[in-house]
């Protein structure tokens, strides 16, 4: 016996070409995104008050967060593009480090856990019993 599902349904209403706003309707509240000059989007807010603003580093990926909620996260990267340190307001902090393949080999946080990833010819993580 399945779970039952619930069907999402997603409309889009576009804003006119370089105006960097869209307006998106989903499952009953309204959301409206500011982008940047790469197309990611920096600020974003919903009908029903909820908003996110985002930071960028030169490369695109995401290195700050914030809510009106009070949350708020940095994320720092490596040459490659590998999320290396996170920090969150909530006094949460983790690393991460990459083999020269990109692959997570390690990952540690502020709470004490700790996890080895070993990887196969593949890449693929493997398990050992």
């Amino acid at each position: 016996m399945g779970v039952p599902s619930r069907k999402k349904i997603t409309q889009y209403e576009h804003a006119p070409v370089g105006s960097g706003n869209t307006r998106k309707i989903v499952l009953g509240y309204a959301r409206w995104e500011e982008y940047n000059d790469i197309g990611k989007v920096v600020h974003l807010k919903r009908s029903d008050g909820f908003e996110v603003w985002y930071g960028y580093d030169e490369n695109g990926n995401q290195t700050y967060y914030r809510n009106n909620r009070g949350d708020e996260s940095w994320t720092d990267y490596d040459d490659w593009g590998n999320a290396i340190h996170s920090l969150s307001n909530n006094g949460y902090e983790s690393w991460t480090r990459y083999d020269d393949h990109s692959q997570a080999i390690h990952h540690k946080d502020n709470a004490g856990r700790e996890s080895r990833y070993d990887r196969n010819s593949r890449g693929w993580i493997v398990i050992k019993p």
